[in-house]
C-alpha cells in the first residue's frame, strides 16, 4: 500500500490543527470545570490567539505561557500552549502541556487527539492509540475525531484488517464523517479480498471532499493497477501527478500503469521523470548525512580552541549550502551550522557577526529554546539588555527549565534598573539548579538594589 504511516501522520495532522483553532476558543463554553479568567489572563490568552493566526508563534507561546502563570487551572490555556508548542515543533513540551489540559479537562477530544498525533510522528504508535483509546472509554465530547484518528493510526501501522474493522463499526455511530470512511477505503483497497469494494468506499470520500485528494488518487490508481484496470487507472494516477508533481511514486505507478496500457512513449517519459526524482531525494539525504557528519567534526574542532580553522571550515560548509536550492536545504543542520559559527565567533571577540549567525539560527529553527538563548548572551555582552531581555523569554518560553537563561534575564533585567524582577529571575535559576560562580553574587547585589528603592 503507497499509503504510509508517513502520509497519514501528515494528513491527519493538518487536518485537526485546523479544527484546533476554533474548537479551542468554544472549549471554555464546554469544559464542565471552566471558571471566568481575570482579565489579565483573559487579554494573554486572546493575545495568544491573535499572534498564532498572524503566524507569531513564538510571540503567541510566550503570551499563553503568561496566561498560564496566572490561571494554572485553565484547561483551554493549557490546550493553546500545546498546541502552538506542537506548531512550533517542540513536541516534548507539547505533550507537557496536553497532558495538563487532560488533567483539567478529561473530556475535551483535542488534547486526546493532538497528543496522539504527536506521539506518532516520535515514533510512538502504541502509546498514540492507547491515548486515543483512554479518551474514547473516558466519554469524551465529540468522540468522532478520536475514531478517526486511531482508524488512520490502525492503518499506519498496518492493521489492516484491525482498520477495516474499527472503520466500520465507527462509521455505524458516524455515517458522515468523511475520514472514517477514507480511513474504511484505504484499509479495504490493502488486501485483494474487498479491493473493489475499497476503491468505491474511497471514490465515495474523495467525492466528499476528503483530504490530501492526490494520495487518495495515487491509491485508487495502484488498487486498479493490481486489478489489471490499467486504462482505469492512468485517469487516477494522472490526477495524482498534476496534484503531486514532485512524488516519485506518483510518477512511478503513472508510468507503470501506461506501459500495462501499451503507452510505452508516455510510460518513458514518467519512469524517466521517476528517476530523475529519485535521484533529486537520494542527493538531499545525502547532503544532510553529509553535513551532520562535517558539523561533528567541525564541533570537535571548537572544542580544541581551533577557532580559525573551525570557523573556515563552518564558512565553507554555509556557503555550500546556501548555494543550493532552497527546498533541499536541510534547515535544522543548517540552522546549528549557524548557531556553531555564532558560537565560535562570539568566543574570538567578533560579537557583532557572531549575533547575525545565531540570527539566521533563530530563523531557521525557531522551536530551538537554545538559539535564543544564544542570542540573549551575545546582546547581553553587546550591552544591549532589552533585546537579550526578549530572546531570553522566548527561550523561557520554549524551555522554562533553562537555569542559564533565567539566570541571563536576571542579569538583563538588572542592567534594565529592575532588580525586583531581577530577583525572581536569579531565583528561579538557583532554584532550578544553577552552578554558576556568580549567580549568588549578582542575587545579592539585586537584592540590595531592590531594598533601597523607595
Amino acid at each position: 500500500m503507497v499509503w504510509s504511516g508517513r502520509f497519514i501522520m501528515k494528513l491527519v495532522l493538518s487536518v485537526v490543527c485546523t479544527a484546533l483553532v476554533s474548537s479551542a476558543v468554544s472549549g471554555r463554553a464546554q469544559a464542565p470545570t471552566a471558571v471566568p479568567l481575570s482579565p489579565q489572563a483573559a487579554q494573554l490568552g486572546q493575545r495568544c490567539e491573535d499572534l498564532e493566526a498572524s503566524g507569531d508563534r513564538l510571540g503567541a507561546l510566550q503570551a499563553c505561557r503568561g496566561a498560564r502563570e496566572l490561571a494554572p487551572q485553565d484547561a483551554v490555556l493549557a490546550l493553546l500552549t500545546g498546541r502552538v508548542l506542537a506548531r512550533l515543533g517542540a513536541g516534548p513540551s507539547a505533550l507537557e502541556a496536553l497532558a495538563d489540559a487532560r488533567k483539567l479537562d478529561p473530556a475535551g477530544p483535542e488534547a486526546y487527539v493532538l497528543a496522539a498525533l504527536l506521539l506518532r510522528g516520535q515514533n510512538q504508535p502504541e502509546q498514540a492509540a492507547a491515548l486515543l483509546q483512554q479518551g474514547l472509554a473516558a466519554g469524551v465530547r465529540e468522540a468522532a475525531p478520536l475514531a478517526e484518528e486511531l482508524a488512520l493510526l490502525l492503518l499506519a501501522r498496518s492493521d489492516a484488517a484491525g482498520a477495516a474493522e474499527f472503520a466500520r463499526k465507527s462509521l455505524g455511530r458516524w455515517p458522515q464523517s468523511v475520514r472514517l470512511k477514507l480511513a474504511l477505503g484505504l484499509a479495504l483497497v490493502a488486501g485483494p479480498e474487498h479491493r473493489a469494494e475499497g476503491l468505491e468506499v474511497l471514490g465515495q470520500a474523495l467525492d466528499a471532499g476528503a483530504p490530501e485528494p492526490g494520495r487518495i488518487h495515487l491509491e485508487m490508481g495502484s488498487a486498479l493497477l493490481e486489478l489489471g484496470r490499467a486504462s482505469e487507472a492512468v485517469q487516477h494516477l494522472r490526477e495524482a501527478v498534476n496534484l503531486m508533481p514532485e512524488s516519485p511514486t506518483a510518477h512511478y505507478k503513472l508510468g507503470t500503469a501506461l506501459r500495462a496500457a501499451g503507452d510505452a512513449a508516455s510510460a518513458a517519459t514518467e519512469l524517466n521523470e521517476f528517476q530523475r526524482l529519485s535521484r533529486a531525494s537520494d542527493a538531499v539525504d545525502w547532503g544532510a548525512k553529509k553535513l551532520g557528519t562535517q558539523l561533528n567534526e567541525v564541533q570537535a574542532l571548537a572544542a580544541q580552541n581551533r577557532l580559525p580553522e573551525a570557523l573556515e571550515r563552518l564558512d565553507a560548509l554555509v556557503n555550500e549550502q546556501q548555494a543550493r536550492p532552497e527546498a533541499e536545504r536541510p534547515r535544522a543542520l543548517l540552522a546549528r551550522a549557524q548557531a556553531l559559527r555564532g558560537k565560535v565567533l562570539f568566543s574570538m571577540r567578533r560579537t557583532d557577526e557572531a549575533l547575525e549567525a545565531v540570527a539566521q539560527a533563530r530563523e531557521l529553527a525557531p522551536a530551538e529554546a537554545e538559539n535564543h538563548d544564544l542570542a540573549g548572551l551575545f546582546l547581553l555582552a553587546a550591552g544591549r539588555s532589552a533585546e537579550a531581555e526578549q530572546a531570553l523569554r522566548q527561550a523561557l518560553a520554549l524551555e522554562p527549565g533553562l537555569a542559564e537563561a533565567w539566570e541571563l534575564l536576571g542579569t538583563a533585567l538588572a542592567n534594565q534598573g529592575r532588580p525586583e524582577e531581577a530577583v525572581q529571575a536569579y531565583e528561579k535559576a538557583l532554584a532550578l539548579g544553577s552552578k554558576s560562580d556568580t549567580l549568588k553574587e549578582n542575587l545579592e547585589a539585586a537584592r540590595q538594589r531592590a531594598e533601597k528603592r523607595p
